[in-house]
């Protein structure tokens, strides 16, 4: 068939096909787009050339040859031309029954149509009729029951016009005399109800909003209802009948509110709601009841008014003044004469404003209590519901924010239009808030409005907040006052300071102000807040007056320095603010002191601070005096130039220094009650420091006896002295003194008792166990605790004043242990301390009274608080006073030269202490915050102390850390040092470990190279790889310097290796690792370590052990190479005990555990 396409083309035009065959051969025909001018010429060329006779016969040869296969695809296919033939003289017949059957369906379908649209038009036509049937029946019977509930609306409205229908006048006025009048007003409410819920359905059935009719709704009913004419008739009736109806219920609400009547103003509600115009009517009630305050606080309030009716009154009661007077037209601001009737009148109306603000919110309670308690009986609607439908809120609510809106608005206004309303309501603040409360009260019986000093009801709060603006000026105007006050008092500035008499006005004005408030408890509370305020600001310049320097606390001269006369005056005024504001407790709320109390505990602590720094310098004054007596010999006879049986000079100076003090420093302070008990604590410390010291006077001789009882003498007539003048009538009687003075006046009697009467208790009643044993010992040849331990007498005072008994006996229990050791290795002759003066003796004393001290008023020791802040420790040290045993003795030198002694006399050192140092191990309980570190090593590096290590790690209990330090030292000094950290804020407790059974471990973390010692330089000096590099100059041996500097650049360096430097060969180092490695692996083993780490060159090698057994292990492993080591530091912990049957008798040792009472809690 490809033979034959030239001819199936679309294009095929047989005169060019024919040219080209003419022209050429047939193959290169290419169709008619192919044919060019070429190829024309070509063959018009090639005709004179060509026989045509032939090319015809060619021609023709090529037609049958088209022919015979046209043929031959006719015979082959001839059989499927027949079969469609066939098949569309079929398809023709099936389409023409078809046609038939379309034609007979349409026939069908037109007779369906006619049988169908005749009866839809019939019926189309009989709804229409039984439409409009429905519609005449629908107006029939709303007609009809529009005509039924007009006559009985009528019949209604002939009851409450009191005429019934078919009755007589007679049987009226016989009807009327039996019935009582309340039933005949209840028979009347109950009808006007009734006519009222038959209006609203007349107007439900005339507006077409019937509620029978609401299927209907939606419907087109064609008729209205007014269009009836007997509808039309009765309209004039109906409305009639609403207004009648209306303005009964009006009057029946005023009434019941009038009366408040609450089953009268149901009623009224009722039919207001039958209306349907409940939710109007509660508005409108409302609005004419907001409207009527808000009037009558513009009148009461009105400038204009007051003046008219003070100047109506006012020709009746100044007629017999004559034509003297001057009287203004216009007068609407009072004058000086007229002023009290411009109050007068201003108040009167107040009061009757408030009145009528009562009897109005009095009628709003009782308004909405009945629409809350009401319903509808046939709906079941709640009134107030129905009433919220118009309303945003609640009534109650809605006329308290009117009242409050109208009360301020008013307020304000009255007083930008008149200065004198606004001085007068601010003036009179309090009386207004007074007004306020009994409007409260008044109104409290109805409602549930209260407005106490624990509680006040959210619309009381409201209603006073009207007033801010004046209660603003009325606090601005106390503020004003109090500060008036206090710049008077400071208007000397540093010259001339506040004393006793501007602190008494001071406060005075500040508790009257408080108390002219103190029926409110909202505006006591303001007035103690700005009272606060003006507290403060006195104490910030109260600071800068008060004088700190060394001239205020300085006791030398005969006068008093101007310094201390200017804090003895700040100290009285501060003494009266304090001691007058601090008795408010008693007569005002717990809110009003809880504003007031911190002001006045900063003045106290203020007061307190001139007072204690006043105290110490007395107490450092009369110390360095009384010191003086160590100064005598009292083993000696007395001088006779002294004279006999007279004090020491050192007794007249105190009395002279005390004098001194009584009347030029502390007779400057007026401190009432707090002066005379700080009177009374000077002597109390002046009796016990003078006790102590003279309890230690050694040695001591008869004479010196009878000095000491002349100098005890004297001492208490000064002391009498310095009690009369502060005591005033009370007179100086030592006895309010205490148990100070009964020990002063036992010590006279002990320096006389026998040996064996001092331990007696009744002999040395009412003396300390602690003076009785200073006293035995001043007798025996045992040193005194002072002398043991190489302290000066004031050092040891000092040191008994600040410790407890305990630590004291435990001191002089030590001391007794150390003589009795030095006594046996010295080979002393003890015979003289034999009976009553035998350590052991002394020891059993100490012991006894220590135990009746614990058994009497010494309280066991109390659990510590929650671990909160630093300050915790400090209650925990507080509540454990029991503190491990005091400074161990010094051991001293057998025999000292002539030069060491010379120069104890002259510098009163003691020699240096022959201790050996050792290592200490201190554990410190301290609390986890910043800066514990840096002030522990502070305190060891001030006393000289080298940590040798130091581990600091978190604890299981929160904000608890612990320390563990190690140490070299001496026993004693390191003790004090122990002590000083344990005196730290944030430190809970120091011990000790050093004597103590511990478990202590180190862990040491060593890196150890594995290719021997001989390379061991070159992979230091190739930086932190360790990688092994010749060294630079391999036959010079360089120095440690340079080694150092090139480690150093080395390490900047180690990132890119030099190539100059090529490591070991590859066998050399694969045979050295394996052996180094295996030898270190075993080495490892045997001390309990471990390889941790493994590298190409070195491993790393973890130890945790004692700090002997690890320096032990790097000593072994020093050989092989140590490339880097970290240690952590010892790490201890003390061994818990194990008592077996015949540990429980066995005696204690001396060096045991660690008390556990000075652990912390956990």
């Amino acid at each position: 068939m490809a033979d034959y396409a030239v001819f199936a083309t679309p294009d095929f035009d047989p005169n060019e096909y024919a040219n080209a065959i003419l022209a050429a051969d047939s193959a290169d025909y290419k169709g008619p787009a192919k044919v060019s001018s070429t190829t024309k010429v070509t063959a018009q060329e090639s005709i004179p050339k060509e026989d045509i006779s032939f090319a015809i016969t060619k021609l023709s040869h090529n037609i049958e040859d088209v022919s015979k296969q046209i043929r031959n695809l006719i015979t082959v296919h001839h059989e499927d031309l027949l079969t469609q033939a066939s098949n569309a003289s079929t398809l023709s017949g099936t389409l023409t029954s078809v046609q038939v059957g379309l034609n007979d369906l349409d026939a069908s379908v037109e007779k369906l149509r006619a049988k169908v649209h005749v009866p839809y038009t019939t019926l189309q036509t009989l709804v229409a009729r039984l439409q409009r049937i429905h519609q005449a029946s629908d107006l029939l019977r709303r007609s009809s029951r529009f005509v039924t509930l007009a006559r009985r609306l009528q019949t209604q409205m002939n009851e409450i016009k009191g005429i019934k229908v078919g009755s007589s006048a007679t049987d009226e006025l016989a009807t009327a005399t039996v019935m009582h009048g309340k039933d005949i007003r209840d028979e009347k409410e109950r009808a006007i109800a009734k006519a009222a819920l038959s209006i609203a359905e007349l107007g439900a059935l005339v507006d077409g909003s019937d509620d029978r009719d609401k299927e209907a709704e939606s419907e087109d009913t064609g008729v209205a209802l007014l269009s009836v004419n007997v509808v039309a008739a009765q309209l004039p009736f109906i409305e009639e009948a609403k207004v009648t109806i209306t303005s009964e219920m009006e009057s029946m609400v005023l009434k019941g509110l009038a009366t408040l009547n609450q089953t009268l103003l149901a009623s009224s509600l009722q039919t207001a709601f039958n209306l349907r115009i409940l939710p109007n009517l509660v508005q409108n009630l409302l609005s004419d009841l907001s409207m009527a305050v808000e009037d009558r606080i513009r009148n009461t309030l009105d400038i204009n008014r007051i003046s008219k009716e003070v100047t109506a009154k006012e020709p009746a009661g100044n007629a017999s003044q004559g034509p003297q007077m001057y009287r203004s037209r216009v007068r609407t601001e009072p004058t000086n004469v007229t002023a009290p009737q411009f109050l007068s009148a201003l108040w009167s109306r107040l009061e009757t404003m408030f009145q009528e603000m009562a009897d109005c919110c009095i009628k709003v309670y009782a308004l909405e209590k009945v629409l809350k308690m009401k319903k509808d009986t046939i709906s079941h609607t709640v009134f107030l519901d129905e009433a919220m439908k118009v309303l945003e809120n609640t009534p109650t609510a809605t006329f308290w924010t009117l009242l409050s809106r109208s009360l301020q608005k008013h307020f304000q206004d009255s007083s930008k239009a008149s200065s004198f309303l606004q001085q007068t309501l601010i003036n009179g603040y309090p009386k207004l808030v007074r007004l306020f409360h009994e409007f409260f009260a008044k109104i409290s019986v109805h409602t549930d409005t209260t407005y106490t000093d624990t509680a006040q009801s959210p619309e009381t709060i409201l209603l006073l907040r009207s007033l801010s603006t004046l209660e603003a000026q009325y606090l601005a105007k106390t503020t004003n006052k109090v500060n008036d006050a206090v710049g008077q008092a400071f208007s000397g500035s540093s010259r001339s300071p506040p004393g006793t008499n501007e602190g008494m006005n001071v406060a005075r004005i500040i508790v009257n102000e408080l108390d002219a408030a103190r029926f409110d408890p909202l505006l006591v509370r303001a007035v103690a807040k700005s009272s606060a305020t003006a507290l403060d600001g006195i104490l910030s310049r109260l600071e800068p007056l008060i004088a700190t320097d060394r001239t205020a606390y300085s006791l030398i001269g005969g006068t008093a320095l101007p310094q201390q006369i200017g804090n003895a005056s700040l100290a009285n005024f501060m003494y009266q603010l304090w001691v007058r504001l601090s008795k408010l407790d008693e007569e005002h709320s717990a809110a009003v002191v809880g504003i007031m109390k911190p002001s006045i505990q900063n003045i106290f602590r203020v007061l307190e601070s001139v007072v204690n720094a006043l105290s110490s310098a007395i107490r450092r004054e009369i110390g360095a005096i009384i010191i003086k007596l160590h100064r005598i010999d009292f083993s000696k006879p007395m001088d006779a130039n002294a004279g006999m049986g007279g004090a020491s000079l050192y007794i007249k100076e105190l009395t002279d220094k005390m004098a001194f003090i009584k009347n030029e420093i502390v007779g400057r302070y007026n401190l009432g009650e707090y002066g005379r008990n700080w009177v009374i604590s000077i002597v109390q410390h002046v009796i016990r420091s003078f006790v102590l010291h003279i309890s230690i006077v050694c040695p001591l001789g008869e004479s010196g006896k009878l000095q000491m009882a002349s100098d005890m003498t004297g001492l208490e007539f000064a002391l009498s002295s310095f009690l009369a003048e502060s005591q005033n009538k009370r007179g100086g009687s030592l006895e309010s003194v205490g148990k100070e003075y009964r020990a002063l006046r036992a010590m006279r009697p002990l320096f006389f008792l026998e040996d064996k009467e001092l331990a007696s208790s009744s002999h040395t009643a009412g003396l300390p166990p602690l003076i009785v044993l200073h006293h035995i010992l001043v007798r025996s040849p045992i040193p005194l605790p002072h002398k043991l331990h190489g302290w000066q007498e004031a050092e040891y005072v000092r040191w008994v004043d600040e410790h407890s008994e305990e630590e004291a006996w435990t001191l002089i229990e030590g001391g007794l242990t150390h003589w009795e050791k030095v006594s046996e290795s010295e080979g002393r002759d003890t015979s003289k301390a034999q009976a009553l003066l035998r350590p052991q003796n002394i020891r059993a004393f100490a012991s006894t009274a220590h135990v009746r001290t614990e058994n009497g008023s010494q309280k066991p020791p109390q659990p510590p608080k929650p671990i909160d802040d630093s300050t915790s420790a400090l209650d925990y040290k507080r509540s454990h006073r029991i503190r491990p045993p005091p400074l161990p003795a010094t051991d001293l030198p057998r025999s000292r030269s002539a030069e060491e002694a010379v120069t104890n006399i002259l510098y009163n050192t003691p020699p240096p202490s022959l201790q050996p140092f050792k290592k200490h191990i201190l554990n410190c309980l301290v609390q986890n915050e910043p800066g514990v570190l840096s002030r522990v090593s502070g305190i060891l590096a001030g006393r000289g102390f080298n940590i040798d290590s130091l581990v600091v790690c978190r604890t299981e209990i929160r904000d608890l850390s612990r320390m563990c330090i190690v140490l070299s030292g001496q026993d004693g000094v390191v003790e004090q040092a122990r002590r000083q950290l344990e005196d730290l804020v944030p430190v809970w407790a120091v011990l000790d470990y050093t004597e103590t059974r511990v478990i202590s471990r180190e862990l040491l973390l060593a890196k150890v190279s594995i290719l021997g010692p001989e390379y061991l330089e070159e992979q230091l000096i190739g930086g932190p790889t360790h990688d092994p590099r010749k060294a630079i100059g391999d036959s010079q041996e360089t120095s440690k310097l340079e080694r150092e500097a090139a480690l150093a650049q080395n390490f900047e360096r180690s990132a890119h290796p030099e190539a100059n430097f090529p490591p070991i060969t590859p066998s050399q180092a694969l045979r050295l690792k394996h052996q180094h490695l295996h030898s270190i692996s075993t080495l490892a083993k045997q001390f309990g370590a471990k390889i941790v780490d493994v590298s190409e060159h070195s491993v790393i090698v973890e130890l945790t052990a004692k700090t002997t057994r690890v320096e032990a292990f790097l000593s072994l492993l020093k050989p092989f190479g140590i490339l880097e080591a970290a240690r952590t530091g010892l790490m201890a912990m003390p061994r818990t005990p194990i008592k077996g049957e015949e540990d429980e008798n066995a005696p204690a040792e001396e060096v045991g555990g660690v008390d556990a009472s000075l652990l912390p809690p956990g």
